[in-house]
């Protein structure tokens, strides 16, 4: 049985945890706006500019870093403010995660051919949710869905590519491509399941991570019960979100580095 002492001494574990990880973060937030990705010439991401210019893969992998460690800034300004919230800090963690994941996602492969692939599928994804935003305001989001992809398909010519075969795109295919602990307490799809379920207000993800406190039966026999915000919870998640985003600098360091021959 978890005693009351046990629990805090838990949760002050955890709060030193999750700032040890937003700080991480920051750290390498600044190497990102410090300009210290540079690619070098005769590295995998050079070669990938070249043969694929008018969509270059760095511009994905940026783009989705920055939209992360916004989403971390975010949440570290929340936490300081007002401290654990039950729902508010997994909305932002679930957004830090996506973008750090299809970072990860597109620096991941080894092969050229798959990273170029990925980076086509996602600009594939881009024009049709555009095209269903613009439709949706009752503009003619068809017609710019066309422009879209016949500049895609003039690009894949010049490149001597052809679309890539695959389902639609979507979080679960990125999440589970690059998930290390499948099956596991820390899986990366775990963590995105439960934030998501967060997002959303499901009722299994509250269960999971809040903290339950006193249950009581009320005068009609139904059962009460209390729930405050876990520092443990936020920081099991929060350090999942960490990882791959250091994961993804470290993948972005060996594709901008120069190819030993």
């Amino acid at each position: 049985m978890t005693t009351t002492t046990s629990r805090d001494e838990a949760e002050d574990a955890a709060f030193r945890s999750v700032t040890a990880n937003l700080r991480f973060a920051g750290t390498l937030h600044g190497k990102l706006e410090q300009g210290r990705y540079t690619i070098e010439p005769l590295s995998d991401l050079a070669a990938d500019h070249e043969r694929l210019p008018d969509l270059r893969l760095v511009d994905s992998v940026n783009r989705s870093l920055h939209h992360s460690f916004d989403n971390l800034w975010a949440l570290n300004v929340l936490l300081r403010k007002d401290g654990p919230q039950h729902f508010a800090p997994y909305t932002l963690i679930r957004a830090a995660l996506e973008t750090a994941s299809t970072a990860v996602w597109l620096l991941a492969p080894s092969d050229q051919g798959e990273r170029l692939a990925r980076r086509i599928r996602l600009e594939i994804d881009d024009a049709s949710e555009a095209k269903k935003v613009a439709n949706a305001a009752g503009r003619a989001g068809n017609s710019e869905w066309e422009r879209r992809k016949a500049d895609l398909d003039a690009a894949l010519e010049r490149a001597e590519l052809s679309r890539p075969d695959g389902d639609r795109l979507s979080y679960v295919t990125i999440v589970q491509g690059i998930d290390e602990a499948a099956g596991t307490q820390l899986s990366t799809e775990v963590a995105w399941r439960v934030s998501s379920g967060m997002t959303h207000g499901k009722l299994y993800a509250f269960q999971a991570l809040a903290v339950e406190g006193s249950r009581r039966r009320t005068e009609d026999g139904l059962i009460e019960a209390d729930y405050t915000p876990s520092w443990h919870s936020l920081a099991v998640v929060l350090g999942i979100t960490v990882k791959t985003l250091h994961r993804a600098d470290r993948l972005y360091d060996v594709r901008r580095v120069a190819q030993s021959t």
